[in-house]
């Protein structure tokens, strides 16, 4: 199963992180409440050890969202990562998140602190409208 965090000396768990089946519905409601009632319980010592398994579950759920890949439909093409548009830019990682604050703007999706989609047909008329004809 996954982690789960007690109050110290209590034979309840109160918040079980990582459960295999998803929350949805009356049982998002339980956890939700659980995190509340627990919130109120905890003693000033098992503050830290609460907080931080809240922190694991965040960014649990923030990766999560920043690997899922939108679905693709009809003909439209998936969005690109960072790496992805540097490679086809032949520029870093680091100047794609440069330019999706200026010139790529249009393009540019962000997911996510620090996650960055660019969707590939406007990237196609950025690198139109910049190429050097002879």
């Amino acid at each position: 199963m996954g982690r789960v965090f007690s109050p110290a000396g209590s034979q309840r768990p109160v918040l079980s992180l990582y459960a295999r089946r998803p929350a949805t519905g009356s049982r998002r409601e339980q956890i939700y409440s659980a995190l509340r009632d627990f919130a109120a319980e905890v003693s000033a010592g098992d503050l830290p050890d609460f907080l931080a398994e809240i922190e694991r579950a965040k960014w649990t759920a923030l990766l999560r969202v920043a690997t899922v890949q939108p679905p693709v439909t009809g003909d439209r093409e998936p969005f690109l990562t960072a790496e992805h548009v540097a490679s086809r830019l032949q520029v870093s990682e680091a100047q794609v998140y440069r330019l999706s604050k200026t010139v790529l703007r249009s393009a540019a999706v962000e997911v996510g602190p620090g996650t960055l989609r660019v969707d590939p047909v406007r990237l196609a008329r950025f690198i139109e409208a910049r190429r050097r004809d002879s």
